[in-house]
């Protein structure tokens, strides 16, 4: 896809976003083509917490998760990765997901001490 095509439809999507409200595989959708195709991880990272605050709780812990993923790729969102693993760890304990999430925390600690807060 060509830029302006591919800019085209990263404002359509918004637009169908902005009409028919917060649709989970329109949003899904959204946050990948702004990642893959647009390279614009603020944007992915607005949508995913827009969807934690208003889709249905079900939803939570697949857009944290999404959110520690697209942190644990950018070095210098490391702390905010950091931030959405206790995230987990606290509204999920006793998960399989809180087991993870302490894992990778502590291997983050290890890796970088200095952003132990």
């Amino acid at each position: 896809m060509r830029r302006g095509g591919t800019i085209d439809a990263a404002l359509e999507i918004d637009a169908l976003l902005s009409r028919h409200g917060l649709d989970r595989g329109l949003c899904l959708l959204a946050v990948d083509f702004h990642l893959d195709k647009l390279g614009s991880p603020a944007r992915a990272e607005a949508l995913l917490r827009r969807m934690r605050a208003e889709l249905p709780a079900e939803w939570e812990a697949f857009a944290t998760q999404r959110l520690i993923d697209l942190y644990m790729t950018r070095e210098d969102s490391q702390p905010k990765a950091m931030t959405e693993l206790r995230r987990v760890i606290a509204r999920f304990p006793g998960t399989p997901e809180a087991s993870g999430a302490l894992v990778c925390l502590e291997r983050l600690r290890q890796d970088h001490p200095v952003l132990v807060v």
